[in-house]
């Protein structure tokens, strides 16, 4: 099996460069990268897991459409716009999109607090909430089965989706009340911190947020945002904010107070 694979990344490398005739191409890089990643997973995992024919298919396939639709984009001609120098956003769409993916994003919290047999209700409960850490730290690390389906991987990439696209508008609307619903995209992401204690989401997340912000700022305006006293003040808050909702977070999982009072 192992030689069947290795046959079909070594093609599939060769088709890309083929494609691109550069190395460092997207559609090469994405193809050399998860080929270079599936093989040493499988290397190294085939004898602790049962490997069937739906991950390499699912791998494979990204790679074939991210280099076909490398390959049509070169074939459309676009027109070059007269505008320089500026980023056009229809406000109606974007927002309406944004406003999707923030449904979804939610969703992706429901259907995996679901997984974990537990319902909307229970995050109302101090205690059922440090539970539901503890549940969720043992199958994860304990490796317990857990209810998962494919609609929580297809909704788990609008988690990340939404504070990009918050980032991005962000820089062209002012309207408070619109600034406040962008700044609900990070709120699935501090959820699931809270309740499943997977960090990584969050901090990724936040990153997404600012990083879409300053790069749609400096697309704009061929400047980084004016570093004033009070955005410092902001940031410094924001970090100390996120590091104690770290450090809650590893509370909930060692077991809040149940912990506490047994020392």
């Amino acid at each position: 099996m192992i030689v069947f694979y290795s046959l079909i990344i070594i093609l599939l490398c060769y088709i890309s460069f083929l494609n691109t005739k550069n190395f460092f191409s997207f559609p090469t890089f994405f193809t050399i990268i998860w080929s270079l990643y599936f093989f040493v997973s499988y290397l190294f995992t085939k004898s602790e897991y049962k490997w069937t024919y739906n991950y390499p298919l699912f791998i494979f396939s990204l790679i074939i459409f991210t280099n076909l639709g490398y390959h049509f984009a070169k074939i459309i001609k676009f027109k070059k716009s007269k505008i320089k120098n500026n980023l056009y956003l229809n406000k109606k769409n974007i927002l309406f999109i944004y406003s999707i993916s923030l449904i979804l994003s939610f969703y992706n919290v429901y259907l995996t607090l679901k997984s974990f047999g537990f319902s909307e209700k229970d995050i109302f409960n101090f205690r059922n909430i440090i539970y539901i850490n503890n549940v969720a730290a043992s199958s994860r690390y304990g490796g317990l089965e857990q209810n998962q389906n494919v609609f929580i991987s297809i909704t788990l990439v609008f988690l990340y989706l939404c504070p990009i696209l918050a980032g991005c508008i962000l820089t062209k609307i002012k309207s408070k009340k619109i600034v406040f619903f962008l700044l609900i995209s990070l709120i699935p992401s501090l959820i699931i911190l809270i309740l499943f204690n997977t960090k990584a989401v969050f901090i990724g997340t936040t990153i997404f947020f600012f990083s879409s912000y300053l790069i749609s700022f400096y697309y704009t305006n061929k400047k980084f945002p004016h570093l004033s006293k009070k955005i410092i003040l902001l940031f410094f808050t924001l970090l100390v904010a996120l590091i104690i909702l770290l450090l809650v977070s590893f509370w909930f999982r060692a077991g809040g107070f149940k912990n506490m009072k047994t020392h």
